[in-house]
């Protein structure tokens, strides 16, 4: 699903909802908008315009989409990473060409990954160890921790590739940091 301007239709941000069909837009900027719903094998269905203050919270009624019942002449396949991996001791999120990227932030993100806690003070623990390190295209960041979550807030998930978790880091990274180890993988010309 999306969040779309009413003005324009454009995209302010994605979603996807959980198993039981509930969703949420967070740290929406007061304007007129509306919800475009859509589902591979249904017909989109789209919400009316509602304006948002910022301050209150807003429920949508409940949305049915309709089938399609199309009969296919040609099948084409396409294979897409799946949103969130788990290999060689680390946990991936794929985030590139992902709905979800789409007008967030990598902080936004970084509250999505499992194992990863964001509290409201932007302290971030790995399995409820603190002291996380990050790097930035496999290169360690050196900058205090209070500079990472600026960093991140104010990075947009539209530039990263995928986000991997690390847990317990090998070796020949300092051991500075006991939560954990992040590396954030930016897009990069093909």
């Amino acid at each position: 699903m999306a969040l779309l301007n009413a003005k324009d239709s454009s995209q302010v941000k994605g979603n996807i909802s959980d198993s039981a069909g509930f969703y949420i837009f967070e740290k929406v900027k007061a304007g007129d908008y509306f919800i475009k719903f859509t589902a591979v094998g249904f017909k989109a269905a789209n919400t009316a315009t509602f304006s948002v203050d910022s301050l209150s919270q807003i429920t949508i009624p409940t949305q049915i989409l309709k089938s399609e019942g199309v009969n296919l002449k040609e099948v084409s396949v396409a294979v897409y990473k799946p949103a969130i991996e788990f290999k060689k001791g680390m946990i991936v999120m794929n985030v590139e060409n992902d709905i979800i990227a789409k007008g967030n932030t990598v902080l936004d993100l970084l509250r999505r990954l499992p194992g990863v806690m964001v509290d409201a003070q932007n302290n971030i623990t790995i399995n409820g160890a603190g002291d996380a390190r990050f790097m930035i295209d496999d290169r360690l960041q050196s900058m205090s921790s209070s500079q990472v979550i600026d960093m991140l807030a104010g990075m947009s998930a539209d530039n990263i590739s995928k986000i991997e978790l690390i847990k317990n880091p090998p070796a020949r990274y300092d051991a500075a940091g006991t939560g954990g180890l992040i590396n954030i993988v930016t897009k990069r010309a093909k």
